[in-house]
């Protein structure tokens, strides 16, 4: 009797807990490989204020309380549709501009069950320019102008500034692709993600820079 209640808790238990346990081999290899690419994108040292990029790697170079977490774990299956889903609504807010897969081509990706995706979560402290940019937007009027404009924010992102600098908080995440017969693991290409749809590897670095400039350039409209 003991051991059938036994079976039956423990059967309880399984059915409640749901879903796919994380590994946590898999968890440790994506955390270290997330964290490496991270440190591989940071620069280090003096940065070359020339470069047509060079203020962005400054606001990479300045993030702070980079924390790195896997947060869940889900099928193939679960992850398709998901996945389904997003492509819908992005297809819905800009035909063309994204290539769906057919019903076809999703269900039978949704098939393999060796195929489990990791969700990660990266959070971190960077520099918000947001007031900063505001109010030198109006010298961005044209190219004469953006060099000086350039100087002025290096002077705002400098060693000698940074007890002055505010910073905001912010949050991105995408998916692992992991095959449990194989063990391969790798970043997988998705339409996930926010704050500048952070996705992978080639978007770590965006990731860490100061949000606005898409907001104050010299393409943008002065304000009334």
């Amino acid at each position: 009797m003991k051991k059938i209640l036994l079976n039956l808790l423990l059967l309880f238990f399984l059915i409640s807990c749901g879903g796919i346990k994380k590994d946590p081999e898999v968890v440790k290899y994506i955390i270290d490989k997330v964290n490496t690419d991270i440190e591989m994108v940071i620069p280090r040292g003096e940065i070359d204020t020339s470069r047509s990029n060079a203020l962005m790697l400054r606001e990479m170079q300045l993030a702070k309380n980079i924390k790195v977490e896997v947060t869940d774990v889900l099928s193939n299956k679960e992850y398709i549709e998901l996945y389904a889903k997003k492509l819908e609504e992005l297809e819905a807010k800009s035909p063309g501009s994204y290539s769906p897969l057919s019903p076809e081509e999703i269900k039978e990706r949704s098939k393999d069950p060796n195929i489990v995706y990791y969700k990660y979560v990266i959070t971190a402290d960077i520099v918000n320019l947001d007031e900063d940019l505001k109010r030198l937007h109006p010298k961005m009027k044209d190219f004469n102008t953006i060099l000086s404009t350039k100087a002025e924010l290096f002077t705002i992102l400098s060693d000698e500034n940074i007890s002055n600098l505010k910073y905001e908080t912010v949050e991105g995440f995408g998916y692992f692709r992991y095959n449990t017969e194989t063990k391969q693991v790798d970043y997988t290409n998705t339409v996930f993600g926010i704050s500048k749809n952070f996705q992978g590897y080639l978007e770590i670095g965006p990731f860490l820079e100061a949000r606005g400039h898409e907001k104050y350039n010299f393409n943008t409209p002065l304000e009334e």
